[in-house]
């Protein structure tokens, strides 16, 4: 059957209701008054964001550190990982939670960094068990806050790992800055079972022309070659809310998850099978994908840039089997990636998404059952100036094969024909100013590449457009079908739900 491409536009009311609305982003770009003058008034403060204020040191000083490295006489110094500190005006907050965090270069805190650094600072020490959450609060009259949550973790099969980061405010001064830092790796190699949860918070407000910059770089990977009943699973969120009355503001999200697994014999093989629900409160938004973010920037008059990269690979094979299951991902729309991106400022905005799924399944049986799920949703929403830029590319690829040859080498492996393979692109974007989609879907059966524009609608404040590209065994439709119930599939040759078996 040929495959059919077209962009589905939606009235820019909806395309508002979808990202404004489920994020709850304002446009109030003045600074919040926060009260930290006395012990109980930061128990009241820890309490409304949601954070258990129990065992965090409070730090009271001109300049405040929390890490193993007391910048020496003049610095009040702890050692906890859940800190506040209240610096005096004109003073500076440094928090370097973790091995390795007070050694990252104050550039990489500023400035846009590139994949090899990304991998450089990933592979930059041996991994070690750290603890699991690492909490800062840092305010007061700061000249600059500057906090640093690094955490890498051991080869065991399960791990969690928590950053949080509330800037609430600087000094009035255009040179002055919130910096945050999140990098969060799980490297898991032992175990059938493995499952690796990774969050990141960070909510930053500026007075008048100070800066924010934040930063999330989460990676998790996952190998195993123990069992036929094997079974990995990943969940990265990272919520990240600036707000500057007119300072610029920059963020980078990068999100990376690989799972690998190899058995013999008739496996069950689970990768990213299941989903747990996500919950940002700032900006407010919830998620059902396995890879998360959300990013929500104000200002009143400031340059904003957002950067959001997330990457999906999934790699399972099975030797020798006659039987046996592969699964990867959940039905959409559940499961996979999701960004969302919020941008207010009558300052430039650009926001530039990426997202890349690449799924592959391997068996030596032809009658071995393979299931592939790949949703991916990224929606960008800008305003107020016209020049405003919003870049938006996803790419899907799913491979399900079988082969007589050794797993290691697929060179003659074929499509297998009962596989069932589904995948879901949707991208959206309500700008002020200019903004590109564009797609590249790819299964057994076939190929599809779409993009906006063509296809953008002018609304009252600039264009928007949605574009959805959806998958069925090489099949490709414009529009996603109503939602299949549990255990079925949409069958675009009978235009119904079917069950998977």
């Amino acid at each position: 059957m040929k495959a059919i491409k077209f962009a589905v536009l939606l009235a820019a009311v909806f395309v508002a209701a979808t990202c404004i609305g489920s994020a709850g982003a304002g446009s109030n770009t003045s600074a919040p008054t926060v009260d930290l003058s006395t012990n109980q008034a930061v128990t009241n403060y820890l309490t409304s964001l949601g954070i258990d204020p129990t065992g965090v040191v409070i730090q009271r000083g001109a300049r405040n550190y929390a890490g193993p490295s007391c910048p020496g006489t003049g610095w009040t110094c702890t050692t906890s990982t859940k800190v506040v500190q209240v610096a005096q005006p004109g003073g500076q907050n440094q928090v370097a939670c973790g091995a390795g965090a007070n050694v990252i270069p104050d550039s990489d805190l500023t400035s846009a960094l590139t994949q090899s650094q990304v991998d450089q600072l990933v592979s930059a020490s041996a991994l070690a068990r750290p603890f699991s959450n690492c909490t800062a609060l840092q305010a007061g009259g700061a000249q600059t806050n500057t906090s640093r949550c690094v955490m890498r973790d051991s080869p065991e099969p399960s791990a969690t790992q928590d950053c949080t980061i509330i800037q609430p405010g600087t000094e009035d001064d255009p040179s002055a800055s919130n910096r945050a830092f999140v990098l969060e790796v799980a490297d898991q190699n032992t175990g059938p079972e493995q499952h690796a949860s990774q969050h990141a918070r960070i909510e930053q407000t500026a007075t008048a022309g100070a800066r924010n910059f934040a930063h999330v770089i989460q990676s998790i990977k996952q190998s195993t070659k123990i069992g036929t009943a094997q079974t990995q699973q990943g969940d990265q969120q990272a919520c990240e809310s600036q707000n500057s009355q007119a300072g610029n503001e920059f963020s980078q999200v990068i999100q990376s998850l690989a799972q690998k697994e190899r058995a013999q014999g008739s496996p069950t093989q689970q990768q990213n099978a299941a989903f747990e629900q996500k919950q940002c409160s700032a900006p407010a938004i919830a998620s059902m994908a396995n890879t998360f973010a959300a990013v929500d920037q104000e200002s009143g008059s400031g340059a904003l840039e957002s950067h959001v990269n997330q990457s999906h690979n999934l790699d399972a094979r099975a030797a020798n089997a006659t039987a046996g299951s592969q699964t990867q991902g959940t039905p959409p729309p559940d499961g996979g990636i999701q960004g969302k991106v919020f941008q207010n400022s009558t300052g430039t905005a650009k926001s530039f998404g990426l997202q890349n799924e690449d799924q592959n399944l391997a068996g030596n049986s032809p009658t071995i059952t393979q299931k592939q799920f790949g949703p991916l949703t990224c929606c960008a929403t800008q305003g107020s100036n016209p020049n405003d830029d919003a870049r938006i590319a996803q790419m899907s690829s799913q491979s399900a094969v079988t082969s007589s040859l050794p797993m290691g080498d697929l060179s003659s492996a074929v499509a297998t024909p009962n596989a069932l393979q589904e995948t879901l692109l949707q991208g959206n974007f309500e700008t002020t100013g200019d903004g590109q989609i564009t797609h590249k879907a790819k299964q057994n059966g076939g190929s599809d590449t779409a993009s906006c524009p063509p296809g953008e609608i002018p609304t009252e404040e600039g264009v928007a457009c949605s574009l959805t590209t959806f998958g069925v065994n090489g099949v490709f439709f414009a529009e996603f079908p109503p939602a299949c119930g549990e255990g079925f599939f949409f069958d675009p040759t009978t235009g119904q739900c079917e069950p998977f078996d």
